[in-house]
């Protein structure tokens, strides 16, 4: 028997009642406290979902007479309080989804009694460290404690945790070093450590996780090279280790990661040039090298790059010239290689990228008039070549412009 958004076991069906096993009501405008609940009547429920309403107050601590339950989506309230550590008694709990609430306080350590979870307690106000103990729940699959204000140190015990696919912990305070024991989670699919204040160097051990498509370290204090072992994850899909103190060339591994459609690593301390192999990452659709101290020519290999929709290569040390492969870029939306000391023309056949919406090329030596071409760019909503040496007449085509 099943009615709308609540399941009952047919076994269990005795003169039109039955017993309840499941509540599937997400938004379903449902206000008020948990507490209006009576638990102790719905101790067979093995799966309760009340995600997106607008349920306020507490986690009560009875909800530990659901020993049944498998699964538990309370996401998107306005859920406060702290985490009931009743929760650890849930000893069936499969998935477990408190995200995007007002909860505050430390996680309880008697979360380590759930062996066998999905867990995503992201976008709260949590606060406390990562203890130890959750190094027992080894049949984790994914973890995710982002947008919260959990500090303190990534703990070493997370290297048992050898069924994670998914571990994000961005967005919080936490400081120290990455472990090397991460380089232990070979199933990794997603890894982000973003916006932190996470020190040290990236360990050589990341190297390790094969089977990465995510990995996010951005706006960190890492500092150090970027480890050649980075070039081993073949099938990475995005890279960002933007907005840290990395120094050092870029280096030429990153050309093996022929999969990447995501390669940030500005505001950082690279240096020298553009190593060649990165020009061979056809499925690149957005590169940022802004922000760092890299020097020599543009490449005409750049043209490569034919799936672009952004680039960015502003704030280095580039010189010589635009090359006019850059009309190959066909599909990009935003191009910025202000202050640069770039010299020579305007390329007029930056009229090929119909698509920009954005173009930069402020604060270098240009030199040269503006050519007609640029009015060929009608989707251009903003347009800057200020602070350089361009001569001659504004040409009447920016009057088709219209969007600037």
């Amino acid at each position: 028997m099943q009615l709308t958004g609540i399941a009952c076991s047919s076994s269990a069906i005795h003169g039109g009642g039955c017993m309840i096993t499941a509540l599937y009501l997400p938004e379903m405008g449902l206000v008020g406290t948990l507490n209006d609940l009576s638990f102790s009547a719905l101790v067979t429920l093995t799966s309760l979902n009340f995600s997106l309403n607008q349920l306020d107050g507490s986690i009560p601590s009875v909800i530990a007479a659901l020993s049944k339950l498998t699964s538990l989506d309370l996401s998107e309230n306005q859920i406060s309080g702290s985490i009931p550590s009743t929760l650890g008694n849930l000893t069936k709990l499969r998935t477990l989804d408190l995200s995007q609430n007002n909860l505050s306080g430390s996680i309880p350590k008697e979360l380590r009694s759930l062996k066998s979870l999905l867990s995503n307690l992201s976008s709260n106000v949590l606060n406390g460290s990562i203890s130890y103990e959750i190094g027992h729940l080894f049949n984790l699959n994914e973890l995710d404690l982002s947008r919260n204000d959990i500090a303190g140190l990534i703990p070493l015990s997370l290297e048992n945790l050898t069924k994670l696919t998914i571990l994000y912990l961005w967005d919080n305070k936490l400081s120290s070093s990455i472990p090397h024991e991460i380089g232990h989670l070979s199933n990794l699919n997603k890894l982000s450590f973003g916006n932190n204040s996470i020190e040290g160097p990236i360990p050589s051990s990341l190297g390790n996780l094969t089977k990465l498509t995510v990995l996010y370290l951005w706006s960190n204090k890492l500092s150090g090279f970027i480890p050649h072992e980075i070039g081993h994850l073949s099938n990475l899909n995005k890279l960002s280790f933007s907005n840290n103190s990395i120094e050092g060339p870029i280096h030429s591994s990153l050309g093996n990661l022929t999969k990447l459609t995501v390669l940030y690593l500005w505001s950082n301390k690279l240096s020298s040039s553009i190593p060649p192999e990165i020009w061979h990452l056809f499925n690149l659709d957005k590169l940022s090298f802004a922000e760092n101290n890299i020097e020599g020519p543009i490449s005409s290999s750049l043209g490569n790059l034919t799936k672009l929709s952004f680039l960015q290569l502003w704030d280095n040390n580039f010189s010589v010239f635009i090359p006019p492969e850059i009309g190959y870029l066909s599909n990009l939306n935003e191009l910025d290689f202000s202050s640069n000391s770039i010299a020579g023309p305007i390329p007029s056949n930056l009229r090929n990228l119909t698509k920009l919406t954005f173009l930069y090329l402020w604060g270098n030596k240009l030199s040269d008039s503006i050519p007609d071409e640029i009015g060929n760019l009608s989707n251009l909503n903003e347009l800057d070549f200020s602070y350089n040496s361009i001569a001659g007449l504004i040409p009447s085509s920016l009057e088709n412009l219209t969007k600037t």
